[in-house]
């Protein structure tokens, strides 16, 4: 038999989750006490499937602090909900009800469950995964840090580059790896077509900020001219 499933990998520091759904029932996204599917389009084939020519294609989406995935079988929308003139068991098909059991519940499982069985009889096996991003904790190393970018962006406005570098670097001495500090050195080497430098700097970037394809693509150009090409060719497909 072919199979269905939802297939994901999310970053725990960044947040940014990546996935493909082939034929499964979609993936929920609970945000502001609101509920949508993710999955309205770019649905694969069933894994099995012979003949298939459609380019493959994983999805992606920035997670927010408190944001919570739903995933789960068929039995959790599959309810039956009467019987039609013939006796046969009339089986739900609104895939909305279950957005609206996870709102009622405030996405609480046990509550989501109770209200699935409240609706009418279960007639399938239900299985539900619950994924909540949560907030980073404060770190008081970091109290001072958005002075320093404010500085640093400023600078940047005035096109006072050198003054910009030194502080830029000043920052990640205390704060390695910060992802402003970086994009900012980095557009500063782009101005000046330092792709050695942009190299050198650019993987700590894309690291954090996965979901910028501006730098992505501009992480296998500056690979390319670094003659970095195994790299250059890792971002360029990412990219793609």
């Amino acid at each position: 038999m072919l199979i269905s499933c939802i297939l994901g990998l999310i970053d725990e520091e960044s947040g940014f989750l990546y996935w493909i759904n082939a034929e499964h029932p979609s993936l929920v996204l609970y945000r502001d006490e609101k509920t949508e599917l993710l999955d309205k389009e770019d649905i694969l084939l069933k894994l099995g499937t012979l003949g298939v020519n459609s380019k493959f294609k994983v999805k992606t989406l920035q997670l927010k602090e408190r944001d919570i995935l739903f995933v789960g079988s068929d039995g959790k929308d599959d309810i039956i909900i009467g019987k039609d003139e013939f006796g046969q068991n009339i089986i739900n098909s609104d895939e909305n009800k279950f957005l609206n059991f996870v709102e009622q519940a405030k996405a609480n499982l046990k509550e989501i469950y109770s209200l699935i069985k409240e609706s009418g009889e279960i007639g399938d096996d239900i299985s539900i995964l619950k994924i909540e991003h949560l907030p980073v904790p404060h770190d008081l190393r970091f109290l001072g840090l958005e002075s320093l970018l404010i500085q640093a962006k400023r600078f940047y406005t005035q096109k006072k580059y050198e003054e910009v570098v030194t502080l830029c670097l000043e920052i990640l001495e205390k704060y390695p790896k910060n992802p402003d500090a970086l994009k900012i050195l980095i557009r500063i080497y782009y101005e000046r077509k330092d792709f050695l430098k942009i190299a050198e700097y650019i993987d700590d970037y894309v690291a954090q900020r996965p979901s910028d394809l501006e730098f992505i693509f501009l992480a296998s150009y500056a690979h390319k001219k670094a003659k970095n090409f195994t790299l250059g060719i890792a971002h360029g497909e990412r990219y793609r």
